[in-house]
């Protein structure tokens, strides 16, 4: 208890200074008080310390010439050696520092009743010597207005040959199951209205989730009409047999009418390419064989066309029909058949008789010398055109062709001096240039009327007419439908 004259001086004496303390005796504090600012003057490399009774628990100090303020917290021991410390230093560069003298226990942690903001004017730089940065957080959102920002920057610095940077979507539950999914990678945008839509995603997941048969899928998928669509599947084989040991099955597009499109070569290994449906492949002309049967046959059922020119011209006799003659003499080589009459009438000994111009009945027997100078059918074909342009030299006659094919191919190799042929088709000398127009001019030969089917092997041999004692120049072509063979 004070007597009364100590608490007289104790009121003069706060009179007399701006500086007091306050004792409250209820709560056993001590306040210091002042009015204005307490300074307190401190000699360079001093310091302010902090005790509880004998025990340090901190200080405030500087280093000579003030470039550093140091404000630290330790534990409550004899001689202090862990430590929290802030410290300022030139330019207002500030450190936050924790310390184990024993080892690497002064672990660090900021527990906010609310949010946490870090609001730098540079940059903001995370250095962890224990490799590992850890966040347990919903989201990890990074905003930008920087045109082609924000970017996220994995950077390996390590030279070795093996796997650099990594990106793990790591879904660590318990009791997976088959068709879980394990990671996306989304790509959302903004639709014309405003709303956000997803317009790509790359989806993981588990195939077969038994050990020892770890299967995998991984989904590429792009939107149409607002759904996400598979584009790209993979996915490995389960419950493989033999054989299917390490096969990875790939789809590729979504529906039948999509397109899928080889800019370079395409390689099949298996050697097996299966059309569904109606499925052909366009813009070939030959399929291996091992290709499958269903388009094998498409391809076999096309036709290409082959056009064959000849040129000849008729002797003497010329109501006959003249053939190309292998023992003629003669700039074009062309030599009558006796008693063959292409104009007046019967001939004896003849199949057809009449005036041998009915095509697929008319059939005559002609030597060897005039059938070697046939063509040789490769492939069953049809015969679809046959026409030409001509004129007669001096009678203005009309004039004619023919063609004819061997019935006895398959005796090739044999000693018969004569080979039957069939008249196939006959097209007809014909003009129309009003006044004056004339067999002597260049006139057409019209065409056959039906269209006739020859197999492989048969001979196609030409012939020419004219109606009367002259001589006529026709150029013939022949025109063959012919199928496209597969090997």
């Amino acid at each position: 208890m004070k007597w009364i004259g100590q608490h007289i001086w104790d009121f003069i004496s706060r009179f007399r200074s701006d500086v007091y303390i306050d004792d409250d005796a209820s709560l056993n504090v001590k306040t210091i008080k002042s009015e204005t600012t307490i300074n307190l003057t401190l000699p360079d490399v001093s310091y302010v310390n902090f005790l509880n009774r004998s025990q340090y628990f901190g200080h405030i100090g500087s280093d000579s010439g003030s470039k550093l303020t140091e404000f630290v917290l330790y534990e409550s021991i004899t001689s202090p050696q862990d430590t929290f410390g802030i410290y300022v230093l030139e330019h207002g560069n500030t450190k936050i520092r924790t310390y184990d003298a024993a080892g690497t226990a002064a672990h660090f942690e900021i527990e906010a009743d609310g949010n946490i903001t870090l609001d730098a004017e540079g940059d903001i730089i995370l250095e962890a010597a224990g490799n590992d940065i850890t966040m347990d957080t919903d989201n990890l959102h990074l905003t930008s207005s920087t045109q082609y920002y924000p970017q996220l920057i994995l950077e390996g610095t390590e030279t070795t040959t093996g796997t650099g940077p990594s990106i793990r979507l790591k879904k660590n539950g318990a009791d997976s199951v088959n068709g879980e999914v394990l990671g996306n990678l989304q790509f959302i945008g903004d639709a014309s209205n405003g709303s956000e839509q997803s317009f790509a995603n790359i989806v993981g997941s588990i195939e077969d989730v038994d050990y020892g048969n770890e299967c995998g899928q991984i989904n590429i998928q792009v939107a149409h009409e607002g759904t996400l669509r598979d584009a790209f599947v993979a996915a490995a084989v389960k419950d493989a047999t033999s054989g299917e040991a390490n096969q990875v099955n790939v789809t590729i597009a979504n529906a039948v009418g999509s397109t899928t499109t080889v800019a370079g070569d395409l390689t099949v290994s298996g050697g097996d390419i299966t059309l569904s449906g109606t499925g052909r492949i366009q813009g070939v002309d030959t399929v291996s064989a091992s290709t499958d049967a269903a388009n094998k046959s498409y391809v076999d059922g096309k036709y290409m066309y082959s056009y064959i020119q000849i040129h000849g011209r008729t002797q003497n006799d010329n109501t006959v029909w003249n053939f190309p003659d292998a023992s003629a003499d003669g700039e074009f080589n062309w030599h009558e058949a006796t008693s063959h009459d292409a104009w007046d009438g019967a001939d004896s000994g003849v199949t057809n008789d009449g005036d041998n111009t009915t095509a697929g009945t008319t059939v005559i027997s002609l030597a060897r010398e005039i059938g070697v100078m046939g063509i040789v059918l490769p492939y069953d074909c049809t015969l679809v055109g046959f026409t030409g342009i001509g004129r007669d030299l001096t009678g203005n006659n009309p004039f004619k062709a023919g063609l004819w094919t061997s019935q006895e191919f398959s005796t090739y190799g044999g000693n018969a001096n004569d080979t039957n042929y069939t008249l196939r088709a006959v097209a007809t000398a014909s003009y129309s240039g009003g006044g004056g127009s004339s067999y002597n001019g260049i006139c057409k030969l019209e065409d056959l009327t039906a269209n006739h089917t020859l197999p492989a092997g048969q001979i196609l041999l030409p012939s020419l007419s004219e109606s009367t004692s002259s001589r006529s120049y026709v150029s013939m072509t022949i025109v063959l439908k012919v199928p496209i063979i597969t090997v």
